[in-house]
């Protein structure tokens, strides 16, 4: 089954008379009465437009009823797409969760890296922390993670932290 297109429906709750027969069906009852009391170039307006919107569908004897699944199937459709690989663990440029997984992890603190510094760049550790901001509060985490994976070196009086160009 295709997703309706939630525009359709939504021009049909744009209507008065399309939105009240809409209801009757919504509230489980028999949607004719209210379509009787329509003019009939109104009805036939009213019971194409619902048709339209795929929600509706009309039975062997033009009777109309809600479609199964149709509401279901739109929200599904229009449902955000998962974030994938290391991603699930970002929210935009920022860290939600360490991945538990070391490759995982490696990958995510390699894109930390390639994001926050150019290769050969080297930096203080203030300059550093406040690019590290960016993706995550704990500053001292994330650069001691990265010197810890080899993704940037730390010079030995810790003033001074460089990407290598290989990294």
């Amino acid at each position: 089954m295709s997703a309706p297109d939630w525009r359709r429906l939504v021009a049909v709750l744009a209507s008065q008379d399309q939105r009240e027969v809409l209801a009757h069906l919504l509230l489980g009852q028999d949607p004719e009465p209210a379509l009787a009391a329509l003019k009939p170039k109104v009805r036939t307006k009213t019971r194409a437009a619902l048709l339209a919107s795929e929600v509706v569908d009309a039975d062997d004897d033009g009777r109309l009823a809600l479609r199964a699944g149709a509401f279901k199937a739109m929200l599904a459709a229009s449902a955000p797409a998962r974030p994938e690989g290391i991603e699930r663990f970002r929210d935009g440029r920022r860290i939600v969760q360490f991945p538990a997984n070391a490759t995982e992890r490696f990958e995510l603190l390699e894109r930390v890296a390639e994001e926050a510094m150019r290769p050969g760049e080297e930096l203080s550790e203030r300059d550093i922390n406040e690019r590290l901001a960016a993706f995550h509060e704990d500053t001292a985490l994330v650069r001691r993670y990265l010197v810890d994976h080899g993704l940037i070196r730390r010079s030995p009086d810790g003033a001074v932290y460089v990407r290598d160009g290989r990294n």
